[in-house]
């Protein structure tokens, strides 16, 4: 798959409101459970369905529901009456300039193949694990068709980060044959408002500022690395590498030792020639543990370090129990299941001393990130708020090329 490209903005749970005709009737239950503390709002402009006729399925109808107080809707019907063994999906999101340009996700990847296979392609999991949670029939494996789609969809608010700035954005999402002939496509047009005067005001003057310089605020968590008893973990080499940039990891730091609960041995940034400094970690942990609130936040460094969207909290051991549904949460447990899977096991955890080697993993970012410095902090906390284990990851991305460096400062 062609996996990401994440220039600036918004983190957008593309695909969670997402619902079959059936499973309609549980719209507004999922509706009332969103939360309510994010500071901004969105509203949905329109819906479009895009490229009819198309020639190897039937448009029967493409409605955009409007509802007060609730998120306008996308009610589809589409008849598909060949059967499907190939459906190449592909997802974008672009950001309005002075006119739309491409922004945060350019995702393509063949559908039947990949339900059939599962390779570790960290965006597509994370999509796909969101289709199985809230239209099971288009998760399901391949042979598609032979019938007729009635979907209802929508941009679900409740689903979608703790800040995103303010502006225009625009979904497309597209469905195509093997012969490269559209099954179906849409266009879905959002703008987003900070709450309050001030904070709008606030976002539309910073979204200028990201459109003079092309800052990233959106960088997803890649752990990779595995325990120093076993083989270190080997990306997929068939992920495209031929990225515009490079990252330099400038150091790691573990933070808030000497710990109460637990004793960090030690704590090492190496250095590898032509390849990711890594931090060398030994963690003992004396005592079981069945409650570990792991944080994610990222900053972007303009004078000082500012957040920058992902703000993450999440109780790791009732999270694997359950697996409720919350997509980057989803996403990151993900990561890890398949870079440290010593860590992504249920809990009881504890008990032991934890050898880890870990790295922010190039292979797993997206095809192009604005030139920046960076910082990623994560963090382990016991019930009582006792940190078990914190550390801070600083890094620079620059473009490659002389002037194309020089165009993002």
């Amino acid at each position: 798959m062609g996996m990401w490209t994440i220039n600036v903005i918004i983190f957008v749970c593309l695909l969670n409101g997402t619902l079959s005709a059936e499973e309609s009737n549980s719209t507004d239950t999922l509706f009332q459970e969103r939360n309510e503390t994010k500071p901004y709002t969105f509203k949905i402009l329109k819906y479009i369905c895009i490229g009819t006729p198309y020639k190897r399925s039937r448009l029967n109808y493409c409605k955009t529901v409007l509802r007060r107080n609730k998120p306008t809707l996308l009610n589809v019907s589409v008849t598909v009456p060949e059967v499907l063994n190939y459906i190449w999906v592909e997802v974008k999101v672009h950001y309005k300039f002075s006119t739309y340009q491409p922004f945060l996700i350019d995702m393509e990847q063949e559908a039947c193949g990949y339900i059939k296979h599962r390779p570790v392609i960290p965006l597509t999991d994370y999509i796909f694990d969101t289709f199985v949670k809230s239209v099971p029939a288009l998760s399901a494996p391949c042979p598609h068709g032979n019938r007729t789609y009635n979907i209802v969809w929508w941009l679900e608010e409740r689903l979608t980060p703790r800040s995103i700035p303010a502006g225009e954005y625009r979904l497309d999402l597209k469905f195509v044959a093997k012969d490269n002939v559209t099954i179906f496509a849409s266009e879905t047009y959002v703008m987003v408002r900070r709450s309050g005067i001030i904070g709008s005001m606030i976002d539309l003057t910073m979204s200028k500022y990201i459109k003079g310089v092309g800052i990233i605020v959106l960088f997803f968590i890649c752990c990779s690395g595995q325990c120093a008893r076993v083989a270190e973990f080997q990306p997929d080499q068939t992920v495209n590498d031929s990225r515009p940039y490079k990252i330099k990891i400038t150091k790691y730091l573990c933070v808030g030792a000497p710990y109460k609960r637990t004793t960090l041995h030690y704590c090492k940034t190496t250095l590898r020639r032509n390849k990711p400094a890594i931090i060398n970690v030994s963690l003992a942990v004396p005592e079981v543990l069945n409650y570990i609130l792991m944080s994610v936040k990222s900053y972007y460094k303009f004078s000082t370090y500012q957040p920058f969207l992902i703000d993450m909290e999440q109780e790791g051991c009732e999270y694997m129990k359950n697996r409720p549904l919350i997509p980057l949460a989803n996403y990151v447990y993900d990561i890890l299941q398949k870079t440290v899977p010593a860590i992504a096991t249920p809990c009881p955890q504890g008990n032991r001393t934890y050898t880890i080697v870990w790295w922010l993993d190039e292979h797993f970012l997206p095809k192009s990130l604005p030139a920046g410095d960076y910082r990623l902090d994560i963090a382990f906390d016991a019930y009582d708020k006792v940190t078990l284990f914190a550390m801070k990851a600083f890094f620079s991305v620059r473009r490659s090329g002389v002037i194309a460096s020089m165009l993002e400062w």
